[in-house]
């Protein structure tokens, strides 16, 4: 079988950033890609996000919709796409412009390269070399990796950093509820560090918000005490 990728973007109020979203991802050459497929989920958004992947996906056959109900969650939304997915790698980035597509490329020409020389079980994810984010973000950032080394033994220089891309059966063998937070990403690594899957990280640039308001606006510290609390219940339910 080729080796294709699936690239899953969970999308919540995105109406300002989807056409510029669709051309950087067009321009980047990843729709040329044999069976490339771009999974758009509109995670129950209240703007126009459901009409505009719907008409980018009337002249573009790689895209596929999937539209949700009610909003699942960054992680709900994540999976739900991945479960969509008809390829054997999958990856994810958030619609909202901070990670570049170019930074899918690079990642997915080194998964391909270690596919030619043989491995194909492995977990490739960037860090954040470069972030134009605000620096109590950064800092917050910092520590919750930390404390996710910490409480799972997961040794990642960036936990949340983007993209991610995996061979999709990694994904089935994660043990117990699968979380549908941000904690989805330490989920993830805890997966890989279970299984004994090869995890790369390699540097890419975090890019400001250009649109939109981030669904964290508003309720960052409720995130934060969630999250931490996840973590330990991850710690229980694997160690």
């Amino acid at each position: 079988m080729t080796e294709s990728l699936s690239l899953v973007i969970p999308l919540w109020n995105e109406e300002k950033n989807i056409p510029s979203l669709i051309e950087s991802i067009q321009n980047s050459g990843l729709s040329l890609s044999e069976n490339f497929e771009l999974i758009l989920v509109n995670n129950g958004s209240q703007d126009q996000t459901g009409y505009l992947i719907d008409q980018a996906a009337k002249t573009r056959p790689w895209i596929h919709n999937v539209h949700l109900d009610r909003n699942l969650n960054y992680g709900g939304g994540i999976q739900v796409g991945i479960e969509k997915s008809k390829n054997n790698f999958v990856g994810f980035i958030p619609g909202d412009l901070q990670v570049a597509p170019s930074d899918v490329v690079v990642l997915w020409e080194t998964c391909l390269n270690m596919i030619k020389n043989g491995q194909k079980e492995f977990l490739v994810k960037g860090f954040r070399a470069k972030r134009y984010d605000g620096i109590s973000i950064q800092f917050v950032s910092f520590v919750y990796t930390f404390l996710a080394n910490l409480i799972l033994k997961i040794h990642t220089k960036d936990l949340n950093a983007l993209p991610k891309i995996f061979n999709k059966s990694l994904y089935f063998k994660i043990h117990g509820t699968k979380i549908n937070t941000f904690v989805f990403d330490a989920q993830m690594m805890l997966t890989a560090k279970q299984q004994n899957t090869a995890v790369y990280e390699l540097p890419v640039m975090f890019h400001a918000r250009r649109e939109g308001v981030s669904s964290w606006s508003g309720k960052r510290m409720k995130v934060y005490f969630q999250s931490f609390r996840l973590l330990l219940k991850l710690r229980r339910e694997n160690y």
